[in-house]
């Protein structure tokens, strides 16, 4: 009888050791996948800040874009101004005589078609 009761503590201590041995690695296991996790969530942070560095490089490069677009308007519009002020000027210069019959090659008669036509702008 002793034998079975040896035998019997035997294979319990087997199976013990078996359960303790299935525990064990089922710890190491879940840490190394709780290490690889840890590995990736790092990985993923470093690609996250090289992702956040690019966005500040490209927000910089955006607001001197945005600056030189506004000098350029700035400028669009100083010209435009001035185109127009000159269309003014030439138009205001520029003297258009109807109704009166003159030859372009007798400076005389144009200039007295002028007042003419001056005089009558002034009556109306």
């Amino acid at each position: 009888m002793e034998s079975d009761q040896y035998t019997s503590k035997e294979t319990k201590r087997k199976r013990d050791t078996g359960k303790e041995k299935n525990e064990k690695d089922d710890k190491i296991d879940a840490l190394t996948n709780m290490i690889k996790e840890v590995m990736k969530n790092t990985k993923e942070i470093k690609d996250q800040r090289s992702y956040q560095q690019e966005l500040k490089e490209f927000k910089r490069e955006n607001e001197i874009l945005k600056g030189e677009n506004k000098m350029i308007k700035d400028k669009m519009k100083i010209i435009e101004d001035r185109v127009r002020r000159l269309k003014k000027d030439r138009i205001k210069n520029n003297t258009v005589i109807a109704d009166v019959e003159i030859e372009a090659d007798n400076s005389a008669d144009l200039k007295h078609g002028k007042e003419r036509k001056e005089r009558e702008r002034r009556e109306e």
